[in-house]
């Protein structure tokens, strides 16, 4: 049996399990779901930075890529 590990992905500190699911339909729908809420987040912190803040960070895709979701296909070892 296959499971679906869907991980939270954070540039330099790692990845943390979410969720494990059943199947990848119900697994990168979750994905997606998770993502758009953190992009909504992102853009709405990007738009209240002043425009020097913004420069200094850098390109907004950029800062929004410092997070991610990602889903992993894994074995299930049963006893």
């Amino acid at each position: 049996m296959k499971v679906y590990i869907l991980n939270h992905n954070i540039m330099h500190e790692g990845s943390t399990l979410v969720g494990i699911y059943a199947s990848r339909s119900k697994a990168d729908a979750e994905a997606l779901r998770c993502k758009n809420e953190y992009l909504a987040e992102r853009q709405t912190s990007w738009n209240s930075l002043s425009k020097t803040s913004q420069k200094m960070l850098g390109p907004m895709n950029r800062y929004l890529d410092i997070e991610g979701y990602s889903v992993e296909e894994y074995d299930l070892i049963e006893d």
